[in-house]
């Protein structure tokens, strides 16, 4: 059972579902959120030590407030990086169907790995604060039927997940790895920055190949798509000296960094939807 302490720490995270089973939730994402059937999910968590690594961040010493603000951060990235790794994998699923190059679906299967690596190291943070070992419970809804995939929405998710999303998902942890001190939320951290930034450059390739393989209509579709990328952090907000130790500091300049990073992806995106239509025409 959970502790009243973390009901009210996953009662924050997942306020409309049961404590355990499928949490299907909009909103935003650490890394590459996991979309089906016109949904984002996340599994709730539920008591269990199968996603437990050893040696977790030391919690001596931090406040009882302190203790479950980290906690409800770090379950909720948790439960963002255990979702990414099925939606790395409904991509190499769909890339293999429009007939990708190995390369392309080689990388793919390596992000999900990683992404497994991610939840792992996130949930043991998460136990440390809460004081409960904590995983991810059944997510049944994966099973239901889908859509197939198409060139176009791969290329539309690449761009406002992967280029703009997991790119962002890297200067963030990236910021609150300069802030961290703790030497296991340091290690989470550095490992997350680098592999987000790897996801990132993959979701660039995998645009370019959508591209090139696809027509007009793809690349118009990326270029309307391009204009309407949101540059909002909803991670912003002020907290502890201790907080921001243990690898949860909110940069105080994040909504001007994603701005600018949202301005870059866009004009990237642009120009590749742009140099593939003059190819097209020559």
């Amino acid at each position: 059972m959970l502790s009243d302490r973390v009901k009210r720490i996953v009662s924050r995270i997942f306020p409309l579902v049961p404590l355990v089973g499928l949490a299907a939730l909009a909103g935003g994402c650490t890394g590459r959120p996991l979309r089906h059937r016109g949904r984002t999910l996340r599994a709730a968590p539920e008591p269990g030590e199968g996603w437990i690594a050893a040696g977790g961040p030391d919690a001596s010493g931090l406040s009882d407030a302190d203790r479950e603000t980290l906690a409800e951060l770090w379950l909720a990235q948790a439960s963002e990086e255990h979702a990414s790794i099925a939606a790395f994998s409904k991509l190499s699923i769909a890339l293999q169907a429009m007939g990708a190059p190995p390369e392309l679906l080689r990388r793919t299967h390596r992000a999900a790995l990683e992404e497994i690596a991610h939840a792992t190291l996130c949930y043991s943070a998460a136990q440390a604060y809460a004081g409960r070992p904590l995983s991810p419970g059944a997510m049944p809804e994966l099973l239901r039927a889908e859509e197939g995939p198409s060139l176009q929405r791969m290329a539309i998710e690449s761009l406002e997940d992967g280029c703009l999303g997991e790119g962002i998902s890297a200067l963030e942890a990236d910021y609150r790895l300069s802030r961290a001190t703790d030497p296991v939320v340091r290690r989470t951290l550095a490992a997350i920055a680098r592999d987000e930034a790897g996801h990132a450059a993959l979701a660039w390739d995998v645009l370019e190949w959508c591209l090139r393989a696809g027509g007009d209509p793809e690349r118009r579709a990326v270029l309307r798509a391009a204009d309407r990328l949101p540059g909002r952090f909803e991670r912003a907000g002020s907290r502890s000296e201790a907080v921001a130790a243990h690898g949860q500091a909110a940069d105080p300049q994040a909504q001007a960094k994603v701005r600018a990073f949202r301005d870059a992806v866009r004009d990237r995106a642009r120009s590749l939807a742009g140099a593939t239509m003059a190819l097209s025409a020559a």
